[in-house]
């Protein structure tokens, strides 16, 4: 009986281990701070992240889309539909790279959402003078 009790409580421990070090998602409460970046990693309230990153208006940190360095429709349709948006902030990485189709700008100007993109390390320095209400970042950490 108290192998048994071992053994799940063991592999209870392990699944828990692994759901903290794998979870997607951040939630910072709508407000947080970019305390640092520079090429490949970003540290956002103490949490460190070395790809890129999508900050939602309610302060949740997701993965950013596969490919930042070309923003498809389908991976930005979630986003531009969250309810409350009111600003997309994109930084495109340290040397710009990253970009958007025209025909999504239209998209999400057509949707009333102001649209900000600039390098990522100016991205961070407006982020964390700008009030977060609205406001949601993508931003690319590499080129």
């Amino acid at each position: 009986m108290k192998r048994r009790f071992r053994i799940r409580t063991k592999s209870m421990l392990m699944m828990l281990a692994a759901a903290i070090c794998f979870l997607p998602v951040v939630l910072l409460a709508g407000n947080y701070t970019i305390d640092h970046y520079e090429f490949g990693k970003i540290i956002v309230n103490g949490i460190t992240y070395e790809k890129d990153i999508v900050i939602m208006p309610d302060g949740t940190i997701r993965p950013g889309p596969e490919d930042m360095h070309y923003v498809l429709s389908n991976e930005l349709e979630e986003i531009i539909n969250t309810p409350g948006i009111r600003t997309l902030v994109i930084g495109t990485g340290d040397d710009g790279n990253g970009r958007m189709r025209k025909n999504l700008i239209k998209d999400i100007k057509a949707k009333g959402i102001i649209l900000e993109m600039m390098l990522t390390k100016d991205a961070v320095k407006m982020l964390n003078q700008t009030p977060k209400d609205g406001l949601v970042a993508m931003l690319h950490l590499n080129c």
